[in-house]
């Protein structure tokens, strides 16, 4: 007998009873030879995670069904039973539930970051939306960092899959910003992956979160205008200082031609990382100001552009103002252009 139903349950709820006989059954499924039985019991397990909240937390704590599952995607299976049971991986990790703790307890990024190499693209997909999810909160992002999540998700940028590059920029974005910070020895590789992907893709949406990460990356906060202006507001990389990322991992005329694009969601992040370089040291702001976009404009053009169209006016205004700060030159440069 299952040591889940073995002891008397008299006096116990009849709710933790139920339960017990519920999981006693999934797990003598799961444990089968047959695959058949194998199935049904994924698919119960399937249900009662959508339908059961307390279920889930229950069955999670048991430390029983994960390793089960995660059993089942590395043995000889059928792939349709391998399939199912990284849905039931999906199912474990609701969207609106903050279950942090037990989902780290249990388990469950590892196993996610193997669905990131399963072979049904939507279940990579899927994978890589759970882990933004649990990302979500700095326990789940500390943790989802410390498991290498980051390389996994740097190696699919190399894909061709459109909708893989955005929930992978999407998900890269996610884990770059706020605290616990991006370890400095993964900061370089993952801006050169960024810059690399920005230069050979043209998807807005892949751009766009692309560009936020590369800020993120940079030092930047997730926070609203007046707090960006705020010279406390950077948060510092111990290891890779702002000119280690502009001189060897920038790609400025890249940045500038981002500032060109028409689409205000990859100008907003551009213009900050922008922002972010012209409150550098004067060695900084020369290597910008000799820069060129591919179309051969300049910094001071671009920027000048962008108040033309009405776009960011309040940071075009403060990268113009660093830029000029300290040196007359470059403020003569800036009253040229204008």
């Amino acid at each position: 007998m299952s040591m889940l139903t073995s002891g008397d349950a008299e006096g116990l709820p009849v709710a933790f009873v139920g339960f017990q006989q519920n999981l006693s059954s999934i797990v003598e499924g799961l444990e089968s030879q047959e695959e058949e039985k194998k199935m049904w019991a994924i698919q119960k397990l399937r249900i009662l995670f959508n339908d059961d909240a307390t279920f889930l937390v229950h069955a999670l704590e048991s430390g029983i069904v994960v390793p089960l599952l995660d059993e089942i995607l590395r043995g000889e299976d059928s792939f349709a039973l391998k399939l199912e049971a990284a849905n039931a991986v999906m199912d474990s990790i609701p969207d609106m539930m903050k279950l942090d703790d037990l989902v780290i307890d249990s388990k469950l990024v590892e196993l996610l970051l193997k669905l990131l190499h399963f072979p049904a693209e939507n279940v990579c997909e899927q994978a890589m939306e759970k882990l933004r999810i649990v990302a979500l909160s700095p326990v789940g992002r500390g943790y989802v960092l410390t498991c290498m999540a980051l390389d996994n998700l740097l190696h699919i940028l190399t894909y061709c899959n459109i909708l893989l590059l955005r929930k992978a920029t999407q998900t890269i974005s996610v884990l770059s910003r706020g605290t616990p910070k991006v370890p400095s020895v993964k900061v370089k590789p993952a801006i050169q992956a960024l810059c690399l992907l920005v230069t050979s893709n043209d998807d807005r949406e892949v751009l766009r979160n692309a560009c936020w990460a590369l800020y993120y990356l940079s030092g930047g906060i997730d926070e609203d205008l007046e707090a960006y202006c705020n010279s406390k507001s950077s948060i510092s990389h111990s290891v890779v200082s702002q000119s280690d990322i502009v001189s060897g991992l920038f790609e400025i005329p890249v940045l500038l031609k981002l500032l060109e694009d028409p689409s205000p969601s990859v100008i907003a992040p551009a213009i900050r990382i922008l922002s972010s370089i012209c409150r550098g040291d004067d060695g900084q702001k020369e290597e910008l100001m000799k820069a060129r976009s591919i179309y051969g404009r300049d910094v001071l053009h671009c920027l000048s552009d962008l108040l033309d169209r009405g776009k960011e006016e309040r940071l075009v205004c403060l990268c113009i103002a660093y830029i000029t700060l300290g040196s007359s030159q470059r403020a003569k440069a800036v009253a040229d252009a204008a």
